[in-house]
Parts: structure tokens; C-alpha cells; sequence
């Protein structure tokens, strides 16, 4: 019986045509591989920037809703020569079982939301015990809101039902996550001075100007 004989010396392969074909088929699937890659990235990124702004908001409420809260005047929010938005409001102080007037001053710099604080002392009303600024939030971009705009970061509001409190708005867009695509959230909270009365004042602890360093 006689078969057909099987030339083992045969050393025909791929065509270039194959090769092309395949290499043509291999670099759409890497294409498609890499931007599926990308876009979960990209999404993981997103949703990091946003938890992390979520995290900076609350800092920021449990931060001042204690200190507002039990405020005894708020001072009205303006800005200094440097367009830097600042506001302050005091507080009694009884840290040492002597009454004595505690004042905080929050400022929107450098992409910061900060706080400062003070006891004033002595008949002549001057600061002691000033701190050094200290970060909040990070990340704020509306620190150049114009006076009246919806993002201005400090204000005292008032409403068509009277109230017998001051009370205190701060409002922040923070930005988080990737530079090229960072998550923007806006938080407004609104803080009521339960020792205070009705009206904001100006001459509320401007012992310590706001270009002051600490």
C-alpha cells in the first residue's frame, strides 16, 4: 500500500497578506482595549474627585456649624484691596472660666477656605493668642466671585420671614480629581448665630485686618 509521501523539508509559512491581516486585526483589539482602559481610569478618577469634594464639604459644616451656632455677631462679608473675600464673627470664650470675647475670621485665599482665631483682650480691644491660618477646604475656585453673585463665598442672607438671629452662608466650588477633567461641587451652607441679634455688624472683631500675618 503506497501513501502519499510528506515533504518534512516543506518550510512555506504566513503569507504577507495573513500578516498584514493579522497585525491590521491585532491593532484595532489593542485600540479598543486601550481606550476601554482609559475610560475606566478616567471614570475612577472622576468619582474620587468627587467623593474627595464631598469629604472637604462636610469638613467644612461640622468645621463652623459649632463655632457659628453659639457666634454672638457676625460681621458683614466684604473684600480687602487684594479682592480677598473675609468674614468674622465672635464668640465668648470660657475656655478658662473667664469670659472673654473669641474671634474667628474665615478667608477665601489662595484656592483655600481658612480659618484664624483670636481672644480679645485688655480695655484697648487688642488681638492675643492669634493663630496661624489654617486650611478648611482646598481646591476653591470661587474666591473671585463678584459681590452679589450667586457664588460669593461669605454672606449674611436675609429672607421674607424675619428672624431674630444673624445668620451666616458660606458657599464653595471645590474642584477635585483629574487635571484635565477635575469634578466641580458646589456647597452652600447657611450657619445661624443662636446668641446674636437680628442685622449684621460690621464692627465685629476688626481687631486683626485680614492682610495681617499671623
Amino acid at each position: 500500500m503506497t501513501g502519499r509521501r510528506v515533504d518534512l523539508r516543506d518550510d512555506r509559512g504566513t503569507t504577507l497578506m495573513e500578516l498584514v491581516v493579522a497585525m491590521g486585526l491585532l491593532s484595532i483589539f489593542m485600540a479598543i482595549f486601550t481606550a476601554a482602559i482609559f475610560e475606566m481610569t478616567s471614570t475612577t478618577s472622576k468619582v474620587q474627585g468627587v467623593a474627595e469634594s464631598a469629604d472637604q464639604t462636610n469638613s467644612v459644616f461640622l468645621a463652623l456649624d459649632r463655632s457659628v451656632r453659639y457666634a454672638t455677631g457676625i460681621s458683614t462679608p466684604s473684600t480687602n484691596a487684594a479682592g480677598t473675600w473675609h468674614v468674622e464673627y465672635a464668640a465668648a470664650d470660657l475656655s478658662d472660666g473667664t469670659a472673654r470675647e473669641m474671634c474667628t475670621q474665615l478667608r477665601v485665599s489662595d484656592g483655600q477656605l481658612q480659618r484664624r482665631t483670636w481672644v480679645v483682650s485688655g480695655s484697648s480691644h487688642a488681638s492675643g493668642s492669634l493663630t496661624s491660618w489654617k486650611p478648611l477646604a482646598s481646591g476653591v475656585t470661587n474666591g473671585g466671585a463678584a459681590a452679589g453673585e450667586a457664588d460669593q463665598p461669605f454672606s449674611t442672607p436675609t429672607s421674607a420671614t424675619p428672624s431674630a438671629f444673624q445668620r451666616l452662608t458660606v458657599t464653595t466650588l471645590t474642584a477635585a480629581g483629574p487635571t484635565n477633567a477635575p469634578s466641580a461641587t458646589r456647597a452652600t451652607s447657611t450657619f445661624t448665630a443662636l446668641n446674636s441679634t437680628a442685622g449684621a455688624e460690621s464692627s465685629v472683631c476688626q481687631q486683626v485686618p485680614v492682610e495681617q500675618p499671623s
